[in-house]
């Protein structure tokens, strides 16, 4: 009996990486879901693998990401940039970043 419950909780693991995962359009996941009841159990975990490790794989992309903008947010020159365009708008941000990128 103890094979119902570990289907029930991979299934519902993998509704929710299903839910979740940001490769899937509403229309795949969908479909995913309403085939999930005629997967089998090494089907099940498979695809649960797989999901999983693209949420991991994000997860640690994203870690970086907010690493390296702490970083970038620590260096004097961002920081003097923060006190030059503070006050102005997002546009004029936007424009003045041009101007620099155009000078590189």
């Amino acid at each position: 009996m103890a094979y119902i419950p570990k289907i029930i909780n991979n299934m519902s693991t993998l509704l929710k990486l299903i839910a979740e995962t940001e490769s899937m359009d509403d229309f795949e996941k969908t479909y995913w879901e309403e085939i999930l009841p005629s997967m089998s159990e090494d089907q099940i975990t498979r695809f649960t693998d797989i999901l999983q490790r693209e949420r991991d794989a994000l997860d640690a992309l994203a870690l970086k990401y907010n690493n390296e903008m702490q970083v970038m947010n620590e260096k004097p020159e961002w920081k003097e940039y923060v006190k030059e365009t503070e006050g102005m708008t997002y546009e004029e941000q936007g424009k003045d970043i041009l101007v620099m990128l155009n000078k590189i």
